[in-house]
């Protein structure tokens, strides 16, 4: 008797909301994420601009897919209504600052968790401290955020959309806190 198992899979459709102050590399960790692209230029985002990718998950029993549509939302502060319509409904955040840019880091914790938890309550997020290139890697920022994930029982990674160094990393990670929660 030949016995056959079926390998299940799901599919998924998740929104993840990259938020933080203006330039700190959102649209660059999309573009890196998406097409695998860097560029030096500075865009400011106006509004909200949505990308998307399918990852895959291979469990013992299962595959999961999951498209991640990324919402790259606008860090200026001053538009909190068009940042509160993109935040909403996110089922996760990543949650950016450069590591070049005390400033940034400081914005986390006194503008940005606040904004997130009010908007949406507690979704997985992750604290990114992004352009870690720069040689900034054990820099005070990088311990000062990664202090700050600690005490919120968050993840920290440090990345560099210009390298790509960890960007792949990170959206899985929040892809794999999507699925679990």
């Amino acid at each position: 008797m030949i016995c056959l198992s079926i390998i299940q899979s799901k599919r998924y459709i998740k929104k993840v909301a990259l938020v933080g102050d203006a330039s700190v590399g959102k649209t660059s960790l999309i573009r890196r994420f998406v097409v695998d692209v860097f560029d030096d230029k500075y865009i400011a985002t106006i509004g909200t601009k949505v990308s998307k990718r399918d990852v895959e998950y291979k469990l013992p029993d299962k595959t999961i897919y999951l498209t991640l549509m990324m919402w790259d939302i606008l860090g200026q502060k001053d538009y909190k209504k068009i940042r509160i319509q993109g935040l909403s409904g996110s089922h996760g955040i990543i949650l950016v600052g450069d590591l070049s840019r005390p400033e940034t880091i400081k914005s986390i914790e006194g503008f940005w968790l606040p904004e997130i938890r009010e908007t949406l309550g507690t979704p997985p997020v992750i604290f990114v401290g992004n352009k870690c290139d720069l040689g900034v890697e054990s820099s005070a920022q990088a311990k000062e955020l990664e202090t700050l994930a600690a005490k919120n029982e968050m993840t920290f990674m440090r990345c560099s959309a210009k390298t790509g160094e960890n960007v792949e990393t990170v959206f899985k990670k929040i892809g794999e806190l999507m699925l679990h929660k």
